[in-house]
Parts: C-alpha cells; structure tokens; sequence
C-alpha cells in the first residue's frame, strides 16, 4: 500500500480499533497461480506471545483454502469509513480526493479443520457478531441445520507478520480545510460520511 508518512497510523489501539468495527475482510492470495479474493467476517486476537492472529471460516467448496496448502502467505485489507471529498469544502484551493481509513495485514494462513476447534470458533463469531442485539441467537453445533452446515465449512487462521494502517483523512490540509471537509460530509449525510466525518474528528487527535 502506496503510505505517506502523514497518512500512516502507527498507533495500534486505533487499527484495532477498525478492526473490532469493521469486521469484513477481503483475504487475497494465489489460486492456481492466479490472485484469488474473497470476503469473510474475521475476528482477531493477540496469542500468549503477543502476536496478532485473524480467525474465520469459509465454505469447503471455496477453492481458496486449498491454494494455501501450496502458497500460504496471504493479505487481508480491511475498509473503514471512506468517502468522496469535494474541493468546494476547502477554504484554499485543491482537488478532488477520496479520504478513507484503511488496514493491510499479511501472514501466513492456516486450516482448522478439527471438528471441536471449528464449532468453538463458530461459536465465538456468532457470540461476537450477535453481541448488539437483544436476543441473541446461538447455533445449535450438535442437532439439526446448524449441526450439518458444520460438516461444509473449513475454519481458518492467519498469522499476521505485517501490518500498515492508512487513515487518509485530510491530514496534508491545512485545520480550515479539514474542518470544511468534516462539514461538508455532515451536510451530505450518508450513513458512510457520518461515520468518515466522526473518524476525522477523533482520529487526528
């Protein structure tokens, strides 16, 4: 990833940050030969030694597991908030741009594949993932749907060596600028700039 010093976030609190938000992550490696992508819920942890590790699970029939028996290293991007930002926002003259909030992690992929191993990950992504509701719901590994849907997915984990955080977020601008940006990305109000709009505010700090 192309990282200007100015719009490089080394502080791992606010990656990790996007993570826990931003739970999608594109995996992209080689399959056949060939770059492979594809979008899974991913969780993360740090193991005894302090490592960062990503887990999640994918459908035995995706071909991309099978690539990492002969080509494990891999890159997942997470996408935080982005969005498109007018020059008619700055006080002092500029270009069109795109301001995001984005995270590369490589590593080395690995299968889990042992049955009680996997129900506990899949537990523990439903746990994650329904925390917000009300009810939330648990699958059942051991009778009915969910007990055979087990049978179809292959779990995995990938050791993460390397991680960039870029938070493009009009940081080469002067303070006038960014906060026209931040105003005018209110005044549109889409969900996504909300959120583009909260993360300038709070992530210059």
């Amino acid at each position: 990833m192309y990282l200007p010093d100015h719009f490089c976030e080394s502080l791992p609190e606010r990656w990790l940050a996007l993570l826990a938000d931003h739970r999608l992550g594109t995996v992209v490696s080689l399959c056949d030969g060939l770059p492979c992508a594809n979008h899974y819920p991913l969780l993360w942890e740090h193991t005894e030694g302090g490592a960062l590790r990503l887990c999640g699970h994918m459908a035995r029939a995706n071909p991309q597991w099978r690539g990492w028996l002969a080509s494990p290293q891999v890159l997942v991007v997470v996408l935080g908030p982005h969005g498109y930002v007018s020059p008619s926002w700055y006080e002092s003259p500029g270009v069109p741009t795109w301001n995001y909030a984005a995270v590369h992690l490589r590593g080395e992929a690995g299968l889990i594949e042992d049955r009680a191993a996997l129900a506990a990950l899949l537990v523990r992504a439903t746990d994650v993932l329904e925390a917000e509701l009300e009810a939330p719901w648990r699958p059942d590994l051991e009778h009915g749907l969910e007990a055979r849907l087990v049978e179809k997915v292959v779990g995995f984990e990938i050791r993460v060596h390397e991680v960039q955080a870029k938070l493009k977020l009009s940081q080469n601008r002067t303070p006038a600028d960014r906060a026209g940006v931040i105003a005018g990305l209110r005044r549109r109000g889409r969900p996504a700039d909300l959120a583009l709009a909260a993360l300038m505010e709070t992530g210059l700090d």
